[in-house]
């Protein structure tokens, strides 16, 4: 096996993306992964960016992580959109399924997993203001007085419940990995990132080896 470090690099829709990328990293103890992470602050410019770092050629991997939203087919939505640009990119709807990892309908339920079962987020929106009640439950500081809108100030509240206040963990996350359907076109949730998330913080080299392979 070649000793060299695997370079994998993230491009990521916004602000719930890199707060959950932020925790993988503090959770990796890698020997054999080397990961990197954009926040591109909206999905209209993931394309653009993917597209830019594909050109750098730094990586050996590069996926993009964004959101469904309940939308897999409607061609304006965000969901859609991004598609389409990297369509513009890559030419090939299966070469883009192969670099996206996608949560129907938000990225809010992949953090969340992390607190309770899968059975309690049935109900998860795809409007951040609706999830303020859901969100409550599990992290009480948020929807006291403002409803949830991802802010800087949520967000380190949930990786404070990761990190300092054992409510939250990725060993309850991965309880969740069977369970998920990892088909996030079809209706109801779903999200492709769990494994992915798992490969990373364990340190499976391997699980990306035969990603490069397909």
């Amino acid at each position: 096996m070649n000793d060299a470090k695997l370079k994998i690099h993230f491009v990521l829709e916004g602000n719930e993306e890199y707060a959950l990328f932020q925790l993988i990293e503090k959770a990796m103890k890698s020997t054999h992964i080397v990961m990197t992470y954009r926040n591109c602050h909206g999905g209209g410019t993931i394309p653009a960016f993917f597209q830019a770092d594909l050109a750098s050629d730094n990586y050996d991997i590069i996926y993009c992580v964004y959101d469904v939203d309940f939308k897999p087919n409607d061609e304006n939505g965000m969901y859609g959109r991004i598609r389409k640009g990297l369509y513009r990119v890559l030419g090939e709807e299966s070469e883009i399924d192969k670099i996206s990892l996608c949560t129907n309908p938000n990225t809010l339920l992949v953090l969340l997993l992390g607190y309770t079962d899968l059975s309690n987020l049935k109900n998860i929106k795809a409007d951040k203001k609706s999830n303020t009640e859901l969100i409550h439950k599990y992290c009480s500081k948020i929807g006291n007085k403002k409803s949830y809108d991802a802010s800087e100030w949520q967000l380190e509240l949930i990786k404070n419940d990761y990190l300092f206040n054992n409510s939250a963990s990725f060993d309850k996350m991965f309880e969740s990995c069977k369970l998920l359907n990892e088909k996030y076109k079809e209706d109801g949730i779903g999200s492709n990132i769990l494994r992915v998330i798992r490969a990373l913080i364990m340190d499976d080299v391997e699980y990306f080896r035969k990603r490069m392979e397909e």
